[in-house]
C-alpha cells in the first residue's frame, strides 16, 4: 500500500479494510498494519483482492471518499462514490478542453513525453551502435517543431514521424536473437511478426489499464486530445498508454528478447500472422505481471513506486490539470 498525493493504493490481497476513530485501519488476519487518517486521503483505489467493512463505506461516504474498484490485471470494476460525491464538474472541464485551445496543449505535451522517452531508450544503447545518436538527433529536432505546433494534426504527424525513425532501428538494439524474433518493421493487426505480436498484446494490456486508470478519477474514456473520436475507442486512454509505450512496454519486450527469456517456440504462425502460444502467452504474462511490481522512482512526488500504478498517476495528473489545480499537465518521462 501506498498513499500519493491523499490518493490510497491498496496493492496487496488478503487485507482487511476497517475504519475507528476517523481512520482507516488496515490489518490481515486479526492483526492491524496500520492506520491512516481520513482526512489525508481523499480516494482509496483497490487493486488487489481484499475485504471492506460496511463501516467503512459509511464513513467515507460521510468523509467524501470515493473507492474505486481495479481488478488484479487491471481491469476497471466500477467506483463506489456515496451520495454526495459527482464527477459532473469534472468531465465538464474535459469537455470543454476538448473545445478550446487547451486540446492541443494537452496533446503536445502527451506527444513531448512519448518522443522524450523514446531518445531516452536509444541513448542506453548509443555506446554500442554510435549511429543511433543520429536518429536521436532527428528526434531531438522535432521536438522543437512539435512546440510549435499549431493543431492536433500537426501534432499527430509529427508523432508518427517520431515512431517511423525511432521504431526503424530496432533491430540493431536486439542483440544476438534469432532472426526469427526481429522486429523488420512495425504491423499490427494482425501482427506480420513474433516481436509485434509481443508488442501489439502487452500495448492492449495496458490500454485496458489505462481505462481503468482514467475511469477511476471520474474522467470520460472515450473523449481523448490526441487520438480522434471514434465509437467503441477509448480514446483518452489511448492518450495516456503513449506515454507508457517505450519506458514500460518496449523496453520490457527488448530486454526479454535480448536475455532469451522469450523464445521463437513461444509463438504460432497462422496465414502468416503471428500470435503467443497458450503456453507462451501464460509464461509472457506472468513474467509481465512480476515486472510490473517492481518499484521505480516517481520523481514529482519523490517515492518510489510500482510500475503498474503509474498509469493512475498520471490519470490523477490529469484531472488536476483539468479541475485547475496545476497550470501544466506534466507527461511521464523516462525514469532510468
Amino acid at each position: 500500500m501506498i498513499v500519493v498525493g491523499k490518493v490510497l493504493y491498496i496493492m496487496t490481497d488478503d487485507l482487511y479494510l476497517n475504519v475507528d476513530h476517523d481512520s482507516v485501519e488496515i490489518g490481515r488476519d486479526r492483526k492491524i498494519i496500520t492506520r491512516i487518517p481520513l482526512v489525508s486521503i481523499s480516494q482509496i483505489i483497490i487493486i488487489a483482492n481484499i475485504t471492506i467493512s460496511a463501516y467503512l463505506l459509511s464513513a467515507c461516504n460521510r468523509a467524501k471518499i470515493s473507492i474505486s474498484y481495479i481488478s488484479p490485471f487491471g481491469r476497471y470494476q466500477g467506483t463506489f462514490n456515496g451520495t454526495e460525491i459527482g464527477n459532473v464538474s469534472l468531465r465538464m472541464k474535459q469537455y470543454d478542453a476538448f473545445q478550446n485551445k487547451e486540446k492541443i496543449k494537452i496533446a503536445k505535451n502527451i506527444v513531448l513525453g512519448k518522443t522524450v522517452n523514446q531518445m531516452a531508450l536509444l541513448a542506453k544503447y548509443c555506446s554500442k551502435h554510435p549511429d543511433l545518436e543520429q536518429i536521436r538527433s532527428y528526434l531531438a529536432s522535432e521536438i522543437n517543431v512539435l512546440l510549435d505546433s499549431d493543431s492536433v494534426e500537426q501534432i499527430r504527424g509529427i508523432e508518427g514521424d517520431c515512431a517511423a525513425k525511432y521504431f526503424s532501428v530496432f533491430d540493431e538494439i536486439l542483440e544476438g536473437c534469432d532472426d526469427e524474433l526481429k522486429f523488420v518493421e512495425r504491423s499490427r493487426r494482425p501482427p506480420k511478426s513474433r516481436f509485434n505480436s509481443l508488442l501489439s498484446l502487452l500495448y492492449t494490456i495496458e490500454t485496458t489499464t489505462c481505462i481503468a486508470a482514467v475511469s477511476a478519477y471520474g474522467l470520460d474514456p472515450y473523449l481523448g486530445f490526441l487520438h480522434e473520436i471514434h465509437p467503441g475507442r477509448a480514446s483518452l486512454a489511448c492518450d495516456l498508454v503513449e506515454e507508457f509505450r517505450t519506458p514500460v512496454i518496449d523496453a520490457y519486450v527488448i530486454k526479454a528478447i535480448n536475455r532469451k527469456k522469450i523464445m521463437v517456440k513461444d509463438f504460432e504462425e497462422t496465414e502468416g500472422y503471428f500470435s503467443l502460444t497458450s503456453e507462451g502467452k501464460k509464461k509472457v504474462l506472468t513474467d509481465w505481471e512480476k515486472y510490473k511490481e517492481e518499484k521505480v522512482e516517481y520523481k514529482l512526488w519523490g517515492k518510489e513506486v510500482p510500475i503498474k500504478i503509474l498509469p493512475f498517476l498520471q490519470a490523477q495528473l490529469m484531472g488536476q490539470y483539468l479541475r485547475g489545480d496545476i497550470s501544466e499537465y506534466p507527461p511521464f518521462t523516462d525514469w532510468r
